[in-house]
């Protein structure tokens, strides 16, 4: 019991000293991905870089990371930001859920009874059909939910527009 009692209270010490962040501690940014409908009709991909109250700043999908594409509010359209890498892993959650919840409702069910007019199933094959099924799903509306989560934003290439919302997107930016 003596043994249980220190590990239990050596683990607390350690959790709390661990638990703590200091001031020291940078938060690197995650990069969202932004697609741009210029006024002239044209439309960039790339990862938005910097905002600033007169541009914006975006490093374009077939150019080198260091290296940021400026355009001004006059050229912005409609914006479109989605952070990186959201769609895959909704796609994945909503997959395994699927797959998941297939499965124990196969498993609740269990084999079905032999009837000569009506060809059983066992467990097996449950488990199979109904994760399957239900993780195809779980795909469709993982895909739903990775596409609402982009946030939209019309310019219409009038510098009022992109100075309402100037914040939100310069709280998305890589650097400020």
């Amino acid at each position: 019991m003596k043994r249980l009692l220190i590990t239990v209270i050596i683990l607390a010490t350690q959790f709390i000293g661990y638990s703590q962040e200091g001031a020291t501690k940078s938060v690197k940014p995650r990069p969202f991905n932004i697609t741009i409908k210029e006024t002239s009709g044209k439309t960039l991909r790339g990862i938005l870089g910097r905002a600033t109250p007169d541009s914006l700043y975006v490093t374009l999908n077939n150019m080198p990371s260091n290296s940021f594409y400026q355009l001004s509010p006059e050229q912005l359209e409609k914006l479109t930001l989605r952070r990186k890498g959201v769609m895959g892993k909704s796609i994945l959650i909503g997959t395994a859920v699927g797959m998941i919840t297939g499965v124990i409702v196969a498993l609740s069910e269990g084999d079905d009874p032999l009837d000569e007019f009506y060809l059983g199933m066992s467990t097996g094959e449950k488990v199979a059909a109904y994760g399957l099924g239900l993780g195809g799903a779980g795909a469709v509306v993982g895909t739903i939910v990775g596409v609402a989560a982009s946030k939209k934003f019309i310019i219409k290439g009038k510098k009022e527009n992109y100075r309402v919302h100037y914040n939100d997107i310069a709280q998305r930016a890589m650097t400020r």
